[in-house]
């Protein structure tokens, strides 16, 4: 899920170093970014600033899936 929604943006490696992700400010999962749970699934549903929301491509399993992958970047 993670490579064919989020890498584009966030990279393979969670760094957001790719163009897309510079150009856009994607948040670097590798960084200390803010890890609420609640906050970061209502990101990911609903989208934020640049973000697209998944709310109607992922189901809410999906959703909370990918949340709990980025925590492992850092």
């Amino acid at each position: 899920i993670y490579a064919a929604h989020c890498a584009v943006c966030h990279g393979a490696n969670g760094r957001a170093k790719t163009a897309k992700g510079k150009r856009t400010g994607a948040t670097d999962f590798t960084s200390d970014w803010n890890r609420d749970e609640a906050r970061g699934i209502r990101i990911i549903t609903n989208g934020k600033s640049e973000m697209p929301s998944f709310k109607k491509k992922l189901t809410a399993n999906e959703i909370s899936s990918v949340f709990n992958y980025v925590l492992r970047f850092r």
